[in-house]
């Protein structure tokens, strides 16, 4: 015995789903950068001024792109940063990072709670 089903317009519901998939991802990668960008505004506006080297350093990097997670790093490269940031037995910690780190991550669940709903 045997049967066979057939169901009219299958492949175009695959090729919709298909389209959505990439079009949500596209609004995600989006949302994500938008978001990085967002810390590293609040992360210049927090990081001591005096010759502007320091504020410079501040940058984001894509670590990974394409796959199924999406990392980007919010950092500095100056050498004297983590001194500033985190402070010295001599010097009290100004964190320019941490709450950066935050701002982000509230942007970050703002912004895909508006693509989920």
């Amino acid at each position: 015995m045997s049967m066979t089903i057939n169901i009219d317009g299958f492949d175009e519901v695959i090729s919709q789903l298909h389209a959505i998939n990439r079009r949500t991802r596209g609004e995600i990668e989006i949302a994500v950068l938008q978001a990085v960008h967002a810390g590293l505004e609040v992360c210049n506006q927090l990081t001591p001024y005096k010759t502007g080297r320091l504020r410079a350093g501040n940058k984001v990097k894509a670590l990974t792109q394409g796959g199924e997670v999406i990392t980007y790093a919010l950092y500095n490269d100056v050498e004297y940063a983590s001194y500033v940031c985190l402070g010295t037995y001599k010097m009290h910690a100004r964190d320019f990072m941490h709450p950066a780190i935050l701002v982000a991550q509230k942007q970050l669940r703002t912004r895909l709670q508006a693509i989920y709903g």
